[in-house]
């Protein structure tokens, strides 16, 4: 938590002192370390389901549709996260592979589509870069926290300043144009 505070204050500072570039990349990170959070959450979330509906796990043979989306959530999170990262995902994942069968672990795995939540496998798995509109959003709303007066410039109007006067930067090689 005093991570995050500490980025968003990076990034308002960053956007008052007019580096929106450095502030949007700063943002991207702090996106995905909120998909990451999501996923975990619900990963939290699943646990619980689990342990509310463990009866339900214990006494049937066979995977019931009631507990199946959880299951499958904490198999997956236990493969992708296991051993290192979180130890005892992966010792759910020994055990339900165990309960249920390679064939359905595997196919958990490997499908991602049986009973896998697709925002759990995107916020774990993901690595794409978030839309700029989502960046733009939560730059607005971290400069609107931190009183600083921001309005996101146009990508195609964006022009590279000088680190040392300031002053655009023509290409390399380039004259600069008087305006």
């Amino acid at each position: 938590a005093n991570l995050a505070k500490q980025q968003k204050r990076q990034v308002a500072t960053l956007l008052r002192d007019d580096k929106e570039p450095n502030a949007r990349i700063l943002g991207e990170h702090i996106i995905r370390e909120d998909y990451t959070l999501e996923a975990y959450e619900l990963l939290r979330q699943y646990t619980e389901l689990v342990l509310a509906r463990l009866n339900v796990i214990v006494r049937e043979p066979e995977l019931k549709l009631e507990v199946a989306e959880a299951v499958s959530a904490l198999l997956y999170g236990g493969w992708l996260m296991g051993k290192n990262d979180i130890p005892e995902l992966h010792a759910l994942y020994v055990q339900f592979t165990a309960k249920y069968g390679v064939d359905f672990s595997n196919a958990e795995v490997e499908n991602k589509e049986t009973y896998l939540n697709e925002r759990l496998v995107r916020g774990l798995t993901s690595t794409q870069v978030p839309d700029p509109s989502v960046v733009e959003l939560y730059l607005k709303e971290i400069a609107k926290a931190y009183g600083v007066d921001y309005k996101p410039t146009d990508v195609s109007q964006r022009a590279a300043l000088s680190t040392t006067l300031g002053v655009p930067l023509p290409l390399p090689g380039m004259p600069v144009t008087v305006t």
